[in-house]
Formats: C-alpha cells, sequence, structure tokens
C-alpha cells in the first residue's frame, strides 16, 4: 500500500480511459472458480490482517509489523521498505484496502494480493477522516513466508486512478487464477533459477526494442488471463483487454532494464523489477519509470506473464 507524506505526495494522475466505469471493477471471469489452498487462503488472511491494522493503527505502524528485513517499495522508485517507514511520520488520515486477486506458488511460500485502496484525509488521527475519499488506487504486495511461516511483504507498489464510487471496505470476495504454475523438475539451485528468469527478462527487452515494444511482448509470451496495471486506469484483465491498456499507457514502452528476479522454491512462479528509462518511452514526460512483472512456469517449461504494472510515476 502506498503512504501519503506530509513532506512528500505522490502525484495523482489524471486522465483515466473514458471506457472505464468509477465503481470497483468486477472480479474477472475465470474458467473455473479453485478452491483456496490453505497456503492461499492464509496468504489472504494476512493481506486482510494488515489492511486492519493499517485503519486502526496507520500505515507507518501496520508496515513496519508486515515489511521483511529486505522489502523493497517503489514510491515511485524502489527504495528499501523497512528504511523507508522508519522514517516516515505518524500517519495522518486513514487509508483503506482489500485484496480481490490473490495467487501464489505451488510451493506455498510466495504469492501476491492485489486490490482496491482509498486514502481519506483525517485531523491526525486514523479516528476521524473525512468522509469522501482523496486519492485512490490499486495495491499489488508481493509476500514471502518466512522460516517461522509468518508472511512478510517482500515487494510493494500501486497504481493511482480516479476514486471508486463503491467502498472499498465492501470488498469481500477474492478471485484467483485457474491455472497453477508448473514445478521445475531439475535440481538446480533457486539463485541460478532466478539468474535465468532475469536473462529471459532481458532477452525479450532486447526484442521489444528491435520492434514491437512491451505490448509485442505482452501479447506473445502472457498468460490469458493476464493483469495489466497502468496509472491512471483500472486493472485490464485477460489477453483481450491487452488493445485497451496499450492505448491507456500515456507513454508506451519500447525497453526496458531488468534488475531483480526472485522466485518460488518450486521454481514455478517467479517475479522481476527494473528500470524503464526515459529513451524508452515514445511519449510522455523524459523520467525513468519501473515495472514490476509476474511470472508463471508452464508444463512445457515456458514462461509466461501473468501480471505487468507500471507503478504510479
Amino acid at each position: 500500500m502506498p503512504v501519503r507524506s506530509p513532506l512528500s505526495v505522490l502525484a495523482a494522475v489524471v486522465g483515466a480511459s473514458a471506457l472505464l466505469s468509477l465503481a470497483l471493477p468486477a472480479a474477472p471471469p475465470l474458467t473455473a472458480a479453485p478452491e483456496r489452498s490453505p497456503a492461499l487462503q492464509s496468504l489472504v488472511e494476512t493481506e486482510q490482517a494488515f489492511a486492519k491494522m493499517g485503519a486502526a493503527k496507520g500505515l507507518r505502524d501496520a508496515y513496519l509489523e508486515y515489511l521483511s528485513e529486505d522489502s523493497l517499495l517503489f514510491r515511485p522508485g524502489p527504495v528499501p521498505g523497512k528504511m523507508f517507514y522508519r522514517r516516515q511520520p505518524p500517519s495522518r488520515g486513514r487509508t483503506t484496502w482489500a485484496p480481490d486477486f490473490a495467487d501464489i506458488a505451488v510451493s506455498g511460500d510466495l504469492g501476491y494480493n492485489a486490490g482496491p485502496f482509498e486514502f481519506r484525509e483525517g485531523d491526525g488521527t486514523a479516528a476521524a477522516p473525512t468522509p469522501t475519499p482523496t486519492w485512490a488506487g490499486h495495491f499489488m504486495s508481493l509476500w514471502r513466508k518466512q522460516a517461522d511461516g509468518q508472511w512478510k511483504v517482500e515487494l510493494d507498489t500501486h497504481i493511482d486512478h480516479k476514486p471508486f464510487t463503491t467502498a472499498v471496505a465492501d470488498v469481500k470476495d477474492v478471485a484467483t487464477s485457474s491455472a497453477p504454475g508448473t514445478a521445475a523438475n531439475d535440481a538446480k539451485p533457486q539463485k541460478e533459477r532466478e539468474t535465468a528468469l532475469l536473462d529471459l527478462d532481458k532477452g525479450y527487452a532486447k526484442e521489444a526494442a528491435s520492434g514491437g515494444g512491451l505490448d509485442a511482448i505482452l501479447r506473445a509470451h502472457a498468460l490469458d488471463d493476464i493483469r495489466v496495471y497502468r496509472p491512471g486506469s483500472f486493472p485490464f484483465v485477460g489477453k483481450a483487454a491487452l488493445d485497451a491498456a496499450a492505448r491507456a499507457d500515456a507513454a508506451p514502452v519500447t525497453m526496458w532494464q531488468p534488475t531483480v528476479a526472485r522466485m518460488s522454491t518450486a521454481g514455478d512462479f517467479g517475479y522481476t523489477t527494473g528500470l524503464i528509462p526515459p529513451s524508452a518511452q515514445t511519449t510522455g514526460p523524459a523520467r525513468p519509470r519501473y515495472y514490476v512483472r509476474v511470472w508463471k512456469r508452464q508444463a512445457s517449461g515456458a514462461w509466461k506473464i501473468a501480471l505487468d504494472l507500471i507503478p504510479a510515476s
């Protein structure tokens, strides 16, 4: 979840697509309604407990409780999570959020929650926010299970868009994918697998730069139920929504520079992050942007893109 500091407030992105409603988007149609595994259920419940603490005690205290020691936040660029929140003043107002989609590795040790958030100004306490949201968007948090069995946030980011017409607190249903990843059948160390995923993303960046950009890569290498998050718009779900996602991107991406790859112990689920340099954007302001990309390994051994997010900047 994002933070609003009195010293620095992320700029809200205006001009959401005219095709978008301001109501909370419905969960995407799935080919099946898969039953949540115990690991996925615990991941969702942990996010909900995190959100409950955030509403009661403020973002700073909640994040310091749930962030891992090596966590990464995008605010808007990458910063160490614990260090960032230790330097924040007490939270003002109230941020409400709720997961409406979650996915997890077959090994049950890495997964993510995503969903809507909204911020209400207050008088300096979480108990007295204004009734009308002044800031809204969608968050995405990647979680890793620790040695003691607890879930901790490893990466957290978000997009901004226009406020909703329905309350985030009313979100109760959490959808998930009907197509889990496939565990790797080799004995390679996790670091070696992570390096291979990073190299794959680098190869796709070169391919994008040679023609077609990110849009062409998503069309060729995304899952059918891909989720695309862009500032100023509600999430786009499914390959059929890629045309709309491309139109919504104010600065289409022609290449990127991958810097980090992390993976589950089963080798079926991972993510990459990196930089989108100003020179790789065909339009828009000349400033760096960043991305987070979630991948799932298929039975064939090929990696497919399950989620692609460019944070608010």
